[in-house]
């Protein structure tokens, strides 16, 4: 306990400061300006009127104002000059103080640290009837207007210095329960604070800082910094990207900070770079972690003026990527290195037991910025505050520059079938797409209460990837099991008042899915060969098709066809010659090879096949339909030949039994022999023209292989004698007699939530446990 007193607080070289020169111009707001004489008046006024309540130090102040409003700053420092408490109850310590308190919680706040004296703003209609309401609410307390002006008094009532171990501010951060956790700052701490970032200002003049953040929270020392040091503070109600732009060029901003979304705002804006941002010193921006993308576009927009800081409300400032740091791409998306006065270790998260470099853990601290504690939470505060260390409960490791990288929080993992993912890493893959913009990763309990992992995007302006798309992406980055479940697109991501992703109303906007287990096909004898385990062909091997009654999907246009097995061979056509059109990934019958397919009827369908003897000619050079379920084809001629097709008809398959031998080493699939086996073609090359009897080749395994559409026309093939890709829209295949209707589509595109373009519902989402088990290349990282 230190009781010998603060020789030169804060408070009183920011008074001084203003009587050098009071017809300067000190602070800036929208509508007005307040000069360095306006604002020590307005001081020495609330300092007499507070001398006149007695208050002294041990006793707590509340100020009530409106956003960023210079009474504010005002009522601070009369509140310091004498050595009491000031707490700032209109909001949370926020990056927006538009999202106020509501009159239960402050009223709660007051009874908790035995406020007697609430200053308002009696100016401003919300401030002063807020007042009123907390004061039938509150009874003993007493509510006073914030003088304006001086009132006779030109200097500071007699007052005890403050000692480093007096209670100087209480700021709120959020808590687990909703309620604001009290976060306790002492003088000590407070001095330390503004002369460490007075010290740090550019000696080239005086700095003019633009606060687009509420200058009663994470911007307050910033600003007591710059006044002691005779600079000029522009003051906000909140971040707007046009505003922001014009003063820095019409003000002369030197300094800002900013919240990670706000760079973002800036770098998005039409007009960035028309703006003349010469006078900028130092743009700093924390909250959350910046995509390195985006921090990169930064420099180049803004030049060698970013500096990145990681710190809580608990500790302050922790870590900082310097404006030279931002120039090596190895160190962007790390959180830089410790300052100077910043003692930091990584322990296991349970023992406490420091780790060593590479390995992640609880991030520790020691640091004179450190706060004095929780003032309505002993527990927590001893479990928080260790033998004058503090748990972050962030996590993080050393990489090998010896720079802190963050790896999560504590306990913030998704437990999902017996893993357990971190949400951090996944909004990091998703980062690394070149068309995401800002991520958010959290855990929904479906109606098992399993939970999933879901994601929420904000994506580039114009960007037109899907959910789809980003799933495979992340199962591709990192692997399978850590694939969201669903990935909702946002225009812009909603943010807590703090400025981090808002992930309550996140779930909130996310229906519970559960996975449900894909039925399992009954095994049979022989089991089909998998896409994946499937070996290719050795020269020479026969190259069989389905038997009858496997069940083979069909592909999608021009897509590629899994490889045959080897070893069997094409087994005898039935001896009524029938085949039906499979629907999609149905059973494929073996079609008989044969003669042409009748031309289509006058309304567009295509006409049964008849039982027996040829089929009717196609017309010359035109399309030849598919035959429709149910249809027959003719019985083969006597000795297998199989006929030469009409122009535009189908090609039949080879005979039973044929090997296919591979193609010529250039390429060019070699001429058919008079009789035995066809050549198969190389992908994509021209079909070679059949011989009576010749057997026709399949394609090469892995080739694309057209698929028609159920009862739409074939095309006729190019002069070049490649195949035509088929359209892929049309009628949908009919269903084969007594198989039941073909399967409906799946829709793979995302969408929004709801009241933002829509709603990412059960089309786009989709179980990633049969894909896990049946393509081995997600366990390569293959997108």
């Amino acid at each position: 306990m230190t009781t010998e007193a603060i020789p030169s607080p804060y408070a009183r070289r920011v008074l001084a400061a203003l009587g050098r020169d009071p017809t300067r111009v000190v602070l800036h707001r929208p509508d007005t300006t307040v000069t360095a004489g306006a604002l020590r008046a307005s001081v020495l006024g609330s300092a007499a009127l507070l001398h006149s309540q007695g208050i002294r130090p041990g006793t707590t102040v509340a100020i009530l104002t409106g956003p960023n409003h210079p009474l504010m700053l005002s009522a601070r420092y009369a509140v310091h000059l004498l050595g009491a408490t000031s707490v700032y109850v209109r909001s949370m310590n926020p990056r927006t103080d538009t999202e106020t308190f509501s009159v239960a919680t402050q009223t709660g706040l007051l009874r908790d640290l035995g406020v007697s004296l609430l200053l308002v703003d009696e100016a401003d209609e919300e401030s002063a009837a807020r007042g009123r309401w907390l004061a039938r609410r509150r009874p003993g307390l007493t509510v006073r207007a914030i003088p304006r002006t001086a009132d006779g008094h030109d200097t500071v009532p007699p007052a005890l210095s403050p000692s480093p171990d007096d209670l100087a501010v209480v700021d709120f951060t959020s808590g687990s329960t909703g309620r604001p956790k009290m976060v306790a700052q002492r003088y000590g701490t407070r001095e330390h604070l503004v002369g460490r970032l007075a010290s740090g200002l550019d000696p080239r003049g005086p700095a003019t800082l633009l606060s687009v953040t509420p200058v009663s929270h994470t911007t307050a020392p910033m600003a007591d910094a710059v006044l002691c040091a005779g600079g000029t503070v522009v003051l906000h109600d909140e971040f707007d990207a046009d505003a922001t732009l014009t003063a820095i060029a019409e003000l002369g901003v030197t300094d800002v900070y900013l919240a990670v979304p706000h760079l973002y705002r800036l770098l998005d804006h039409p007009l960035v770079t028309s703006y003349d941002l010469s006078s900028l010193r130092r743009i700093t921006y924390s909250g959350t972690p910046a995509a390195p993308e985006r921090v990169r576009q930064a420099v180049r927009v803004f030049g060698d003026v970013l500096i990145q800081v990681y710190g809580t409300t608990e500790a302050g400032g922790i870590s900082s990527l310097t404006p030279l740091d931002h120039r090596e791409p190895e160190l962007l998306g790390s959180a830089g290195r410790p300052f100077p006065w910043v003692r930091v270790e990584i322990r296991e998260p349970d023992s406490g037991t420091p780790l060593g470099r590479g390995r992640s853990g609880e991030i520790w601290i020691n640091s004179p910025t450190v706060s004095a504690g929780y003032l309505d939470d002993a527990e927590l505060t001893a479990a928080t505050y260790r033998d004058g260390w503090l748990r972050t409960g962030d996590l993080g490791h050393w990489d090998r520059y010896g720079y802190l990288r963050l790896d999560g929080r504590v306990g913030d993992v998704i437990k999902h079938g017996g893993l357990k993912l971190d949400p951090s890493a996944i909004e990091a893959a998703l980062l690394k797409h070149p068309q995401v913009r800002q991520a958010a990763v959290f855990g929904v309990r479906d109606e098992d209460l399993v939970e999933q992992v879901h994601a929420a995007v904000e994506l580039h302006s114009g960007a037109g990837h899907t959910s789809c798309d980003l799933r495979d992406y992340v199962a591709a980055t990192l692997t399978p099991e850590h694939a969201p479940l669903s990935v909702s697109i946002w225009p812009e991501l909603p943010l807590t008042p703090t400025g981090k992703p808002d992930r309550t109303r996140l779930r909130g906007a996310t229906a519970p899915i559960r996975i449900r287990p894909t039925p399992k096909t009954p095994r049979t004898e022989p089991r089909p060969p998998t896409e994946a385990t499937t070996p290719l062909p050795s020269p020479g091997d026969p190259v069989p098709l389905p038997s009858p009654g496997d069940p083979v999907p069909l592909p999608s246009a021009g897509g590629p066809v899994p490889p045959p097995s080897t070893g069997d061979r094409v087994p005898p056509l039935p001896a009524d010659g029938s085949a039906s059109l499979p629907s999609p990934g149905g059973p494929v019958p073996v079609p008989l090879a044969g003669g042409p397919v009748p031309a289509p009827r006058a309304d567009g369908l295509a006409p049964l096949l008849p039982e027996s003897g040829p089929a009717p000619p196609s017309p010359a050079g035109g399309p030849a339909p598919s035959p429709s379920a149910g249809g027959r084809v003719p019985r083969l001629p006597a000795g297998g030949s199989v006929p030469l097709p009409p122009a535009g008809g189908p090609v039949p398959p080879p005979l039973a039994g044929g090997p296919v031998p591979l193609p010529r080493a250039d390429g060019v699939a070699p001429p058919l022999p008079e009789s035995g086996p066809a050549p198969s073609p190389s992908a994509g090359g021209p079909v070679p023209p059949l011989t009576v009897g010749g057997s026709v080749p399949l394609p090469s395994p892995g080739g694309p292989v057209p698929v028609p559409l159920a009862g739409g026309p074939v095309p006729a093939p190019r002069a070049d004698g490649v195949a035509p890709l088929l359209p892929e829209s049309g009628p949908a295949p009919p269903s084969p007699a007594g198989r039941g209707p073909a399967p409906e589509p799946v829709e793979g595109r995302g969408a929004g939530p709801p009241g933002h373009g829509g709603f990412a519902g059960a089309d786009v989402r989709r179980s990633i446990e049969p894909r896990r088990r049946t393509d081995p290349r997600n366990r390569k990282g293959i997108p």
